[in-house]
């Protein structure tokens, strides 16, 4: 295995939850703060994020491009992250395609795709994109690789012998609803790889997630990072959210995401071990805080938009509903019907 290494194209343009300044981190450090709270870790101080065992990873270096972009580079752990900010005059809905792939910023979907194509049109209408933190995260929650105890919603196979080289997923994200069970959480995310092999690549949102405020987006590659990587970017609930993981080469994935109703969005490849191509997901989970599997929070339902594979709905692929279940059934998926479906929440354990 060779060190990993993590390009991020960054965009978003204002963080509410960003890193604390030197006066605001000193009064937050004096105050106790409960670590299995649902606070983003940017909002917190340095001395905090060390008492949760939280990773810190602060900026190790800038880099300004001919172009007017901007480089911002991080070491986390054995990997490097690179956040990448285009210039002031970048508009995505007038760059070229070369120039969105740059940024990894999606492509324009075929007429074909009507759900896809109008989200495209005000996406690059909207995208806003920002400066990256003084430091990165990374956080003791792991969302693994598949088992039917926590995962629920629909994976595309390789029945068919077909490499499958990006995953996009657009879904309403839910709210918590009634009274949640303790220790309980939920994430939502769109992945390459992981079914049944320990290799994914996963992006998404989470909720009742300790250590990512509620609706927080994160990622992570399995299995070069630790963990899971809270961004500074957050979804809207009840607003549409886009989720993308595409394949760029053997050992490379593009992690996309973005919220619909406020512009934001993100952007990052992350080169490490070899990118698992033979299975593409759209799915709810229960996470692992610390290698303890949690209970699954109630979140009613997850209603996924649109889900495409290799730009195929993902029905048209040999596919797998998944059915979150112990003893009795947690969360279930609807028949998936051109792409769309459902994930109802049942139990908590």
């Amino acid at each position: 295995m060779r060190i990993g290494v993590v390009t991020v194209a960054a965009a978003l343009l204002t963080s509410s939850a960003g890193v604390l300044g030197v006066g605001a981190q000193a009064r937050a450090a004096s105050q106790s703060y409960d670590c299995s709270s649902e606070v983003s870790p940017y909002s917190l101080s340095p001395q905090q994020v060390s008492s949760c065992g939280f990773g810190s990873f602060p900026l190790r270096s800038t880099t300004t491009n001919s172009n007017g972009s901007t480089w911002y580079q991080y070491d986390v752990g054995s990997s490097r992250m690179t956040y990448l900010v285009p210039p002031s005059s970048f508009d995505a809905a007038t760059a070229t395609s070369a120039e969105l792939a740059e940024y990894g910023i999606p492509l324009r979907p075929p007429a074909s795709d009507p759900t896809m194509l109008n989200f495209w049109v005000s996406m690059v209408n909207n995208l806003k994109l920002e400066t990256p933190p003084t430091a990165l995260i990374s956080i003791p929650a792991t969302a693994g690789s598949v088992t039917n105890s926590h995962w629920a919603g629909y994976a595309d196979s390789f029945d068919s012998g077909t490499l499958y080289s990006s995953a996009e997923g657009l879904y309403v994200e839910p709210s918590l609803t009634g009274t949640q069970c303790s220790s309980s959480s939920v994430v939502f995310w769109t992945g390459l790889g992981g079914y049944p092999s320990g290799t994914l690549a996963q992006d998404g949102t989470a909720l009742n997630a300790p250590g990512l405020a509620n609706n927080q987006a994160w990622s992570e590659f399995l299995p070069t990072q630790p963990g899971a990587i809270p961004q500074n970017l957050y979804a809207t609930p009840g607003q549409d959210f886009y989720a993308q993981v595409t394949y760029v080469n053997a050992d490379t994935v593009n992690m996309y995401m973005y919220n619909s109703y406020t512009g934001l969005g993100l952007s990052y490849n992350v080169t490490g071990d070899d990118v698992d191509e033979q299975s593409a997901e759209y799915i709810a989970e229960r996470p692992a805080l610390s290698g303890v599997l949690r209970s699954l929070s109630d979140f009613g339902t997850a209603q996924w938009l649109s889900t495409d594979t290799n730009g195929v709905a993902s029905s048209g692929w040999p596919h797998d509903a998944i059915t979150m279940q112990t003893s009795h059934v947690l969360a279930s998926p609807s028949a998936n019907s051109a792409g769309s479906f459902n994930v109802a929440y049942k139990a908590c354990s």
